[in-house]
């Protein structure tokens, strides 16, 4: 198994890099900071004041001087708030940047401390779930060794709990199942409709769709989506690099309408009229809440059928806060 748990003092690992819990100065503190700073020596706070300080969620790499690891990745998690003030998202953000720049940085074994689980306030439980998800989605086909060290046996337990044999580290497997299923399950079906949209229903009857099939309404090889499925996969790439970024989503929004981006085949061959009305209005610098068109009229479902991947991302977060995200990207258009 690539992840485990431990009780251990993380400045005494010899691993490839240790994740330090830093503030936003990167220059010490309190806490599993300070201890990093004090056990690594002098050097590493030389370095870190050329770092010009990490934003919450973001990560950056530097020697780890004194210590047995061979690398310190200072990330910043954030102060809790209630749960209601992108918590959740950006303290996934600072797993998933600290596994990106130790892929990059070409390392195999690597620990986390309970990222924002001390003065910050964050909910051991929550906080221990959204670790353990975000490195198991994280770590498949990858090689990295990935160790929660914990300070407390409390704290270890909740992390053994999620780890070995309980409900949720089966629902973990679930989980990257079902949200895979979805995505590929939506485009197939959207695939398989292609050659068929707008065809009456009584000569489907007599010729039903049993397979993918070329030309048909739209002229398209066989196997090709539509608007909507590119637009659902420009999203999840979006939430995927950036986190819920309404202005990022609909960047890529552009480059789908522009270049193809996302598409089956690089090009575009269906675009509903308040859709493209939307992107022109971001290309042209107007501010968001003029992007959409509100008009009686523009009451088109593509919305509905492309925000998949945010209601699967939201899932984990409280009813209101989900609900609103998910009101947000489908009035992008």
């Amino acid at each position: 198994m690539n992840l485990k748990a431990i009780k251990d003092d993380i400045t005494t690992l010899q691993v490839d890099a240790i994740v330090n819990a830093a503030n936003n100065s990167l220059l010490g503190g309190g806490g599993v900071d300070g201890a990093i700073h004090r056990a690594a020596g002098p050097q590493l706070l030389e370095e870190c004041r050329s770092l010009d300080g990490c934003a919450t969620g973001a990560a950056k790499i530097t020697h780890a001087y004194l210590l047995p690891a061979r690398h310190i990745i200072h990330t910043v998690g954030p102060i809790w708030q209630g749960g209601n003030s992108s918590e959740a998202e950006l303290l996934a953000a600072c797993y998933r940047n600290s596994l990106l720049i130790a892929l990059k940085a070409e390392l195999t074994q690597i620990a986390f401390p309970a990222i924002s689980c001390g003065v910050y306030g964050f909910p051991i439980e929550q906080a221990a779930e959204i670790a353990v998800h975000t490195c198991n989605d994280f770590i498949t086909n990858t090689s990295l060794q990935i160790t929660f060290c914990l300070y407390s046996e409390s704290d270890l337990e909740v992390y053994r709990q999620l780890l070995h044999g309980s409900q949720i580290s089966l629902e973990i497997v679930s989980r990257n199942q079902a949200f895979c299923g979805a995505i590929i399950g939506s485009a197939v079906g959207d695939a398989l409709g292609v050659p068929v949209e707008c065809v009456q229903r009584e000569l489907l009857k007599e010729n039903p769709v049993s397979d993918y099939r070329s030309h048909g309404s739209h002229q398209q090889e066989a196997g090709t989506w539509a608007a909507a499925t590119s637009l659902g996969l420009c999203t999840l790439q979006s939430l995927m690099q950036k986190g819920f970024d309404l202005q990022d989503c609909m960047h890529k929004f552009s480059l789908w309408k522009t270049k193809g981006y996302m598409c089956a085949h690089n090009e575009v061959f269906q675009i509903g009229h308040a859709t493209e009305l939307a992107i022109e209005h971001y290309i042209n610098g107007n501010p968001r809440e003029e992007w959409a068109v509100s008009h009686d009229w523009q009451n088109g479902n593509g919305a509905q059928t492309r925000i998949l991947p945010n209601a699967l991302y939201v899932k984990r977060e409280a009813i209101g806060n989900a609900v609103e995200k998910i009101f947000l990207a489908s009035g992008l258009t």
